[in-house]
């Protein structure tokens, strides 16, 4: 006898992306694209929320309708912002339908080394996907702040080392990199401040009393400081030890 065999594809949730991998409070949208497929028993997909998973507490979500029309569910409690006018959707020739929406994280969403989406899929005849999550979305989310490449130059240009000494009373000068942990992004001037101090030690490295500020200011722009100042007119006969820090940061 002869069997005849027929697939039919259903409506389901395909993948999800962003654009660069990686959400830092740098005041940038980047592209979230969802990617779902109507069944072969229908012919659009109506409706699909989707949720960005995370551990700390309530999911951020938005919601799409055919037509883009888009409206936010919940912005996690204040820790992204879905510009929900600005949403699109794209169908493919393979009948994959993009979903895109621009997204911004805040500063109180803390560290996520890596997440995955939730997505719902609604075709004409109802919930055919609820709340299936993503395999390798792996969105990362960052929130610390790192200081690199240290450099400090004395008013005659000459790069300082360990160990080496100055006369007191002149201008001595700290740059360096500001960025998010593990990333290139980098946060937006006037975020918080960078600091300076000043920690005299003994011959063994001992600290001397409290640590002295000699410098602060506003974090500048575009992942990069650059701070001069007076530097004190003597140490103690150990020296002193410079450390530079971020802090009064937004969380």
């Amino acid at each position: 006898s002869n069997i005849d065999i027929a697939y039919t594809m259903q409506t389901r949730g395909i993948d999800a992306s962003l654009e660069g991998g990686i959400l830092s409070p740098d005041g940038v949208y980047r592209n979230l694209n969802v990617q779902v497929a109507h069944g072969d028993n229908v012919n659009r997909v109506s409706k699909a929320i989707i949720q960005l998973n995370n551990s700390n507490g309530e999911n951020p979500s938005f919601q799409w309708v055919n037509g883009d029309v888009c409206s936010v569910n919940s912005d996690g409690g204040g820790l992204v912002s879905f510009d929900v006018a600005n949403c699109t959707s794209v169908e493919g020739i393979d009948g994959r339908l993009t979903i895109s929406v621009p997204v911004e994280v805040m500063w109180e969403w803390d560290d996520e080394p890596s997440t995955e989406a939730l997505i719902t899929v609604e075709d004409p005849l109802g919930v055919q996907v609820n709340a299936w999550e993503t395999e390798d979305f792996g969105l990362k989310v960052e929130n610390d702040i790192q200081l690199d490449a240290l450099r400090v130059m004395d008013e005659d240009g000459r790069q300082l080392f360990v160990g080496d000494w100055m006369r007191g009373g002149n201008n001595l000068s700290f740059t360096g990199q500001i960025h998010f942990q593990d990333s290139s992004l980098s946060p937006l001037a006037g975020q918080f401040d960078i600091r300076v101090l000043g920690q005299n030690v003994t011959y063994d490295g001992d600290p001397i009393g409290e640590p002295t500020i000699l410098a602060q200011e506003a974090n500048p722009g575009f992942g990069a400081y650059n701070i001069t100042f007076q530097s004190p007119i003597e140490s103690a006969p150990g020296g002193m030890v410079f450390y530079v820090e971020a802090v009064n940061l937004p969380n």
